[in-house]
């Protein structure tokens, strides 16, 4: 079974049992105490960006994007929520098909995919 496949099965898997579930079995948590890391998304309101607007977000769709490792702003450029198959385009910012909430083009997650 090639790398694609496994993914396929991966990302069903997680439809078919809910994310929530999901994401528990995922056991990835990028959370840190401290200071706000400003690549992570904003938990308040920003009224001048629609795409960091996560005020009427549930702390557990919040929690999904941490641990699905999810920054507003992609290490690479070649790997972003732009050019992934899992984002959906949207105006102004886009959605995801793994967690809630608005995104980014410019955005990344640890489970980012190649688009075919």
């Amino acid at each position: 079974m090639n790398n694609e496949n496994t993914r396929r099965l991966f990302l069903k898997n997680i439809f078919s049992q809910g994310m929530g579930l999901a994401a528990a079995a995922i056991g990835v948590s990028s959370c840190q105490s401290g200071s706000e890391d400003p690549a992570k998304p904003s938990t308040t309101p920003a009224s001048a960006d629609p795409c960091s607007d996560y005020s009427k977000l549930e702390k557990t769709a919040i929690k999904a994007r941490e641990q699905l490792g999810y920054v507003q702003n992609a290490p690479s450029p070649n790997k972003k929520c732009g050019n992934c198959k899992l984002w959906l385009p949207g105006t102004p910012c886009g959605k995801c098909q793994l967690f809630k909430g608005p995104v980014p083009a410019t955005g990344y997650c640890t489970y980012w995919a190649k688009q075919s």
